[in-house]
């Protein structure tokens, strides 16, 4: 079982010197690492979904974990690392 604690929900990330907002469902702290990671869950990509997820990689906060519901469960999907 992951413990985490919920830092805030739906936080205002801007992405790039153009300031495109994206909206994380969940920030936490995972308790075992003490790492702060922003979770958003999706029922399926969009295009601009995709885009700010490819976006993340580089102007994002820290790690950004993307979930999806499987069989009456949340499975992360995709990490999506920032690149320093």
């Amino acid at each position: 079982m992951l413990k985490v604690e919920i830092l805030d929900m739906q936080s205002r990330i801007y992405l790039t010197a153009a300031r495109i907002l994206f909206k994380p469902d969940f920030e936490i702290v995972d308790r075992p690492t003490g790492e702060v990671v922003w979770i958003d869950t999706k029922g399926f990509d969009t295009v601009i979904s995709r885009v700010k997820q490819r976006l993340w990689k580089h102007y994002g906060p820290g790690t950004l974990r993307i979930v999806k519901l499987e069989r009456n469960r949340f499975v992360t999907h995709k990490e999506i690392l920032r690149v320093v």
